[in-house]
């Protein structure tokens, strides 16, 4: 079964560097990109800096012109910078000058850079760009890094804006790659998706025109308000991309801003005298309902927020409906909240629900039946799924049975394949992976190659339900039981298990499969009471699975709160907390 809607308007940019000339040109003295610090921890509205799309154009080719001796376009550069305004001015910079950015982040200074190092590897970048501030920091890093990386460093402290006179327009067509968005890495070893000009301006172009729709993002009357890392796809497109080629103001927060006070992202959107567009994973949303204070809430006018995009992981039902109920009272529309999906490899959005302005829609299945492959809607006690939306225009959603590649009818679960304008090219120095995930064919073929996705779901109403990945799905004495639901049950089991930190995978044991459930939990460890709650959680966490989900549990181990590993976007790493299990490398609570 495919879902499709029309195609979107044709993409009005050549390339990323018309966009911001453009809107540079007839827009020059508009507030482009705000940054908001907080200097004063305690004042919930910060400082705010800003610049124009002249100063932002102006920024770009100051910082091309400071590249493009040092780099050929094609090759990379690698972004090891802080959030802030000077990320976006480097980040265009690379693309004024037909560099192909890699965004990511300061090396830590606890040493835990594997990230860097193995990307730095593969991308194999002309130079690296950073701050002042962090030029020690990076310097430090790459002395005791193995990768082989350039020890070419800019510093943003380099780039002075009377270069922008010696800039030189690049050779750039819109095939080429604007970045390397290095996937997150909850299934495997990240690797970098090369994704042109043209993905980046449709996928735009698809979500501006779907916002049209319902009458959002016309004239000045919309802003982005985000707090998502820019090295993550989400975030760079919610924080740089979209805000561009909508002609739009970005207000942006850094992440960690946003976890230490979350009430500084929803002052952030109350601020804002347009209507807003935010997005966020699950857990955003989470820690909003569970820490911002009753005061504090008051101090909230979230009325004029239209869109709450949920997405980057899976939506849990018990978040909406706490997000929901704890800020009704500051005028948040119940259908503000939307879920919505997408992944690097097709540049960021696939689908979401927002056009029909019901806000998210959560469909009960029978798990049983779920369990066969075959969707069951039922009104009595099931497995709730949270609707994902329908594609976007232009992009094509198939659902097709991963062994046979046979596409599926409505109502049957299997592998999401997505085809479209805003797919990326591949993966950076990877052909074999590149021909197996982006093109793929049907059996009968259709003439189309698709994208596969990996994620396991389903159609209902044209709408997508995502229930895992393909990877991660458990197989027990023949029947089919999902991570996201096993999970969400554990968390429900018991009031110490703490929100979303529950991971769920299976061990071999002979020739079974069997489970295994990580949980983060409050716990007083090395007392008797402890010891006692202990084993009063691990009974309920597999009480509650058995009940739920008519299936044992092999082993449910309790470990301290952050133990279970996640990606940057805060995922679940499924594959990484079996391999910890098996290592025994997690901190699990002993209780005794």
């Amino acid at each position: 079964m495919t879902a499709m809607l029309p195609t979107a308007p044709a993409v009005q940019y050549e390339t990323m560097i018309h966009a911001l000339r453009t809107h540079s040109e007839r827009r020059p003295d508009a507030i482009a990109y705000s940054f908001v610090s907080y200097p004063d921890p305690q004042d919930p509205h910060g400082e705010t800096t800003s610049l124009t799309f002249h100063e932002m154009d102006r920024a770009a080719r100051a910082f091309a012109a400071t590249l493009q001796p040092i780099a050929e376009p094609g090759e990379r550069a690698v972004l090891l910078l802080p959030p802030g305004l000077d990320y976006v001015k480097a980040f265009f910079g690379c693309l004024y000058a037909g560099i192909i950015a890699v965004p990511l982040f300061p090396p830590s200074t606890h040493n835990a850079n594997g990230r860097l190092d193995a990307v730095c590897t593969d991308a194999d970048p002309a130079c690296l760009i950073t701050t002042d501030d962090d030029m020690a920091r990076v310097t430090s890093w790459l002395d005791a890094s193995p990768t082989e990386s350039t020890r070419l460093i800019v510093s943003t402290g380099e780039v002075d804006d009377a270069f922008a006179a010696t800039w030189d327009w690049p050779d750039v067509d819109p095939e080429q790659s604007a970045l390397l968005q290095y996937t997150s890495g909850s299934t495997r070893t990240p690797a970098g998706v090369m994704v042109p000009h043209r993905g980046l301006l449709a996928n735009g172009r698809q979500v501006y025109d779907t916002l049209g729709r319902v009458g959002l993002g016309k004239d000045d009357d919309l802003a982005f308000v985000s707090w998502l890392p820019l090295f993550h796809d989400m975030g760079l497109m919610v924080g740089v991309v979209l805000p561009i080629i909508a002609g739009h103001q970005v207000v942006q927060l850094s992440a960690s801003s946003f976890l230490r006070r979350p009430e500084r992202w929803l002052q952030a959107i109350s601020d804002a005298p347009q209507q807003t567009f935010a997005a966020a994973p699950n857990l955003g949303y989470e820690l909003c309902a569970e820490r911002i204070t009753a005061e504090q809430r008051a101090r909230l006018d979230l009325s004029r927020w239209r869109y709450g995009l949920a997405g980057a992981e899976p939506v849990r039902v018990s978040t909406v409906h706490k997000f929901r109920e704890a800020f009704a009272s500051c005028g948040l529309s119940e259908s503000t909240l939307c879920a919505g999906y997408g992944l690097a490899e097709s540049t960021l959005i696939v689908s979401v629900n927002w056009e029909t302005r019901g806000g998210i829609r959560i469909l009960t299945v029978d798990r049983e039946e779920l369990a066969k492959g075959v969707v069951a809607v039922t009104d009595s006690d099931g497995a709730e799924v949270v609707g994902a939306g329908s594609a976007v225009p232009g992009t094509t959603i198939a659902i097709v049975d991963p062994e046979t590649r046979e596409l599926l009818p409505e109502g049957r679960l299997g592998e999401v394949w997505v085809t479209g304008p805003a797919i990326a090219n591949g993966y950076y120095n990877r052909p074999e992976e590149t021909e197996a995930a982006f093109r793929a064919r049907l059996s009968p073929p259709d003439g189309t190659h698709y994208l596969r996705t990996g994620d396991i779901g389903f159609l209902h109403d044209g709408e997508l339900y995502l229930t895992t990945r393909l990877k991660d799905l458990i197989i027990v004495d023949g029947r089919n039981f999902y991570p996201p639901d096993l999970e969400a049950t554990a968390e429900q089991a018991h009031a110490l298990v703490l929100p979303g930190r529950c991971s769920a995978f299976a061990v071999t044991e002979g020739d079974r499969e069997k489970i295994v459930v990580l949980v983060e939990a409050r716990l007083q460890v090395g007392t008797e009471e402890g010891a006692a709650a202990a084993a009063e959680l691990r009974k309920a966490v597999r009480q509650a699975i058995f009940d739920v989900h008519e299936v044992g549990v092999h082993e449910v181990v309790l470990v301290a709160p952050g133990a279970i590993p996640r990606t940057s976007s805060g995922k679940i790493q499924r594959s990484a907390s079996r391999q910890a299990y098996l290592d025994q490398s997690l901190r699990v609570l002993r209780a005794k």
